[in-house]
């Protein structure tokens, strides 16, 4: 019999089992092993990102255990991985430092949060204060309203680092502030000196009679229409800035402006140009506005001294003489003694038919000013005038119209 052909044993069977038995306990360990490790690593993992959050860019962690955490865990700006960190903190009590860290923290924050919240309470009234400041700057008032808002939401939270920075905050802006508010302060306060300075020069320049001049004779028209140069000084502000005068009788004639001001009379009123140069510094150069809506800059560089003790061209004189057979034919009024004698005019009441005014262009409501270049006042100049032309001569008026614009126009004359 062939031994080599006989059945196993159920000896070596067992074996067998036993072996491969051996294969599976083994194996179902090692991954139970496995499986066990990585979950101590995601433990220890949860635990350092735990720590980390607690301690790290924390400003109260500044305990022995918050100390020590920091000095085994990734400080800020390295690149430790956690495998690193891991191996740092082994045989560490990690949790216990944690926890530890954490009552050192909250008493530090108890200990700071009443500190804050004071100082937080202080920095907003004073910045209450500063936004009632005529001179506070809008900006930062809504800016500290908004971080007030936000600081009290912190201390509603007793996040006492969130608190600490909201309120480093306002300190910054109650500085700028205060320093915005101080320096506008000494300006206005130095503004102020300069203006009472300069008050007092332009009192002692009226007095002295040392106040601008524009160099010029000048002559009202009717209504406040504005004033026009009858004559200017040879070299004065006026002549050097080329002012028209009265010989081109034109609305770019009329001064209706100075310096923003508005001009309606030579020397009477506030709206005077006399009343208007008084208030200016000699040597200003200013803008002065016509009636065409033109304008020019003018240096003024005369004195009212200086200009008074020059001499004028003398204005053109019809005499004395009111022996004459013209008859113009209007009756009016003197505009100078019907608004205090500063006025240029005779307004027109009346044009009579048989008169040489019948024929022209006047109207009732007109104010005759100049014949011929003599200026008229009355009635009674016109009959001066009148006395230098015989019957079919023909003189140039210039005349404010009823509404205002300069004119001129020519009168046939006839005898009574």
């Amino acid at each position: 019999m062939d031994t080599n052909n006989k059945p196993k044993s159920k000896n070596n069977k067992s074996k067998w089992l036993l072996s491969g038995g051996v294969i599976v306990i083994v194996a179902v360990a090692g991954a139970g092993g496995f499986i066990w490790h990585n979950q101590q690593v995601q433990a220890t993992n949860q635990q350092i990102e735990t720590a980390q959050k607690l301690v790290l860019f924390n400003p109260l962690a500044t305990g022995k255990s918050a100390t020590k955490l920091k000095q085994l865990l990734a400080q800020p700006g390295e690149k430790t991985n956690l495998a690193i960190i891991r191996k740092n903190v082994k045989g560490e009590d990690l949790k216990g430092l944690t926890e530890k860290a954490q009552k050192e923290i909250t008493a530090e924050t108890d200990k700071q949060s009443p500190k804050q919240k004071a100082e937080m309470e202080k920095v907003s009234k004073k910045l209450a204060d500063l936004k009632n400041d005529k001179n506070s700057p809008k900006s930062s008032t809504q800016a500290a309203e908004k971080l007030t808002e936000l600081a009290k939401g912190f201390s509603d939270r007793n996040d006492v680092v969130g608190l600490n920075l909201s309120v480093a905050g306002l300190q910054s802006l109650s500085g700028e502030a205060t320093t915005f508010i101080q320096a506008k302060t000494e300006a206005q306060k130095k503004a102020a000196e300069e203006k009472k300075k300069d008050a007092s020069a332009l009192q002692d320049a009226v007095k002295n009679e040392t106040y601008p001049s524009l160099g010029m004779l000048r002559g009202d028209l009717a209504n406040g229409i504005g004033v026009i140069p009858m004559a200017l000084l040879t070299g004065g502000p006026a002549d050097n800035a080329n002012f028209a005068t009265d010989s081109d009788w034109s609305d770019s004639s009329v001064i209706t402006s100075i310096d923003g001001k508005k001009v309606a009379s030579a020397v009477i009123g506030d709206n005077s140009i006399q009343s208007i140069l008084q208030g200016i510094k000699l040597g200003k150069k200013v803008e002065v506005g016509f009636k065409d809506g033109s304008t020019k800059d003018v240096e003024l560089t005369m004195t009212q001294k200086k200009a008074a003790s020059e001499t004028y061209p003398e204005l053109k004189d019809p005499g004395s003489d009111t022996d004459t057979d013209i008859y113009f034919g209007v009756s009016g009024y003197n505009m100078g003694q019907k608004n205090n004698n500063k006025e240029i005019g005779l307004k027109i009441t009346d044009i009579y038919s048989d008169g040489s005014a019948a024929g022209s262009d006047l109207e009732t409501g007109d104010i005759i000013c100049r014949i011929d270049g003599y200026y008229v006042g009355d009635t009674t100049d016109i009959t001066k005038i009148m006395t230098h032309y015989s019957d079919g001569d023909s003189v140039t008026v210039d005349y404010v119209s009823k509404d205002g614009d300069l004119k001129t126009t020519d009168v046939d004359l006839v005898e009574k």
